[in-house]
C-alpha cells in the first residue's frame, strides 16, 4: 500500500512540475543569481557576477544597474537603451543569461520519511517537495491536516495531501517559495485495537483501505475453534461525538466462506474490533475491552484527563 501510494506521489509530483512549468510567468531575476551579460563584438563589456543584495549588477558604462525582479529580456533591453541613449554605442547587441540559479530552499518536517532542508528549481510545487523527502509515513502522517508557513509570515495555509494524492486534486499544489516550510503533523490516534479471541491481541496501525481482512490478519488471525467469526463486534466513534460510540455487527465468515465482501468492511481510525468466543457474546464483555483499549491508548498518547463513557 505504501509502495503503491508513493509511486502516485511521485507520478503526481513530475506530472504537477512538467504543467507547472508549462505555464509559468517568464522567470524573474533574484538577488544571488549569477549572470552572463555580453554586448557583441566587445570582449570588454563581458559581465560575469551574481547580483548585489541590493538586486543591482554593475555594467560598464552604466555603473550599478538594477537586476533582480526583471526578467532576462527586460534587463537586455533596458542596458541596449541606455548605451544608446548615453550614446556609448549605436545599435549594441546585448544578451543576458543566467548561469546560475540561486539556491532556492524549503523544508518538509513532521511525518514524512526524510524531514529536512531541501534545494529546488524554480516552478518546483509542494509534491515536488514532499517526493525529495521520500513522501509521508502513511501510517502515522495526518495528511488531511499538513500546512505551508512562508517565510516571515506566520499564517499556515492548509494543504489537504490526502484530497491530492487520492483525489488528483490538485488545487492546493501551489509553487513553492524560497524559506517555506511543509508540516505533515504526526498522529498517533491512526491505529485500530482487535481484542478477544484472536491470537495476538493488539493495536495496529491504521492505513487508508484498511479492512476488516487486514485487522484480523495483524492479529495473528483466529483461533480455531473457539473463535466466532460470525458475530464480530466494531466499536466506531461517532463523527463530532468524541466520546460516543456506535457498535455494529459483522458476519466475517460470509466473507471468508462465502466471498462476501460487504462483511469485509471498512475500518478507521480508532476502531475497537472484538471476536468473542464461540458462548454468547457478552456485550458488557465488548465494553471492557474496548475500555481497556482506549485507556491504554490515551496513556501511550500522554493523555490522563479523560477516560471514555460506554
Amino acid at each position: 500500500m505504501r509502495n503503491l501510494f508513493l509511486a502516485l506521489l511521485l507520478l503526481m509530483g513530475t506530472v504537477a512540475t512538467c504543467f507547472a512549468q508549462s505555464t509559468l510567468d517568464p522567470y524573474r531575476l533574484k538577488v544571488e543569481d549569477v549572470i552572463a551579460i555580453r554586448v557583441f563584438g566587445e570582449d570588454d563589456m563581458s559581465v560575469d557576477g551574481p547580483i548585489n543584495f541590493d538586486g543591482t549588477i554593475s555594467v560598464p558604462f552604466l555603473g550599478f544597474v538594477k537586476a533582480a525582479g526583471r526578467t532576462t529580456p527586460e534587463l537586455e533591453a533596458f542596458i541596449r537603451d541606455e548605451l544608446k541613449r548615453q550614446q556609448y554605442f549605436i545599435d549594441p547587441q546585448v544578451t543576458v543569461n543566467v548561469i546560475q540559479f540561486k539556491p532556492l530552499r524549503a523544508s518538509v518536517v513532521g511525518g514524512v520519511i526524510r524531514a529536512g532542508e531541501f534545494t529546488y528549481k524554480p516552478g518546483d510545487r509542494v509534491l515536488g517537495l514532499i517526493t525529495q523527502a521520500q513522501g509521508p509515513q502513511f501510517n502515522r502522517a495526518n495528511l488531511r491536516k499538513a500546512t505551508l508557513v512562508r517565510k516571515g509570515s506566520m499564517e499556515q495555509i492548509p494543504l489537504d495531501l490526502h484530497s491530492m494524492l487520492t483525489r488528483g486534486d490538485l488545487s492546493q499544489n501551489f509553487e513553492l517559495r524560497d524559506g517555506d516550510i511543509i508540516n505533515i503533523p504526526e498522529t498517533r490516534t491512526n491505529r485500530v485495537s482487535v481484542i478477544g479471541l484472536v491470537q495476538r491481541p493488539g493495536q495496529f496501525d491504521w492505513f487508508e483501505g484498511m479492512t476488516l481482512a487486514d485487522a484480523v490478519s495483524s492479529a495473528g488471525g483466529e483461533v480455531p475453534y473457539r473463535s466466532r467469526m460470525s458475530a464480530v463486534q466494531v466499536q466506531r466513534v461517532v463523527p463530532g461525538r468524541e466520546y460516543a460510540y456506535s457498535r455494529f455487527s459483522v458476519d466475517f465468515t460470509k466473507f471468508t466462506s462465502k466471498n462476501d465482501f460487504t462483511q469485509n468492511i471498512a475500518l478507521e481510525p480508532g476502531d475497537v474490533i472484538f471476536v468473542p468466543s464461540s458462548k454468547s457474546l457478552d456485550i458488557n464483555q465488548l465494553s471492557q475491552y474496548a475500555g481497556v483499549a482506549f485507556t491504554l491508548a490515551s496513556l501511550l498518547n500522554g493523555n490522563f484527563s479523560f477516560f471514555p463513557r460506554f
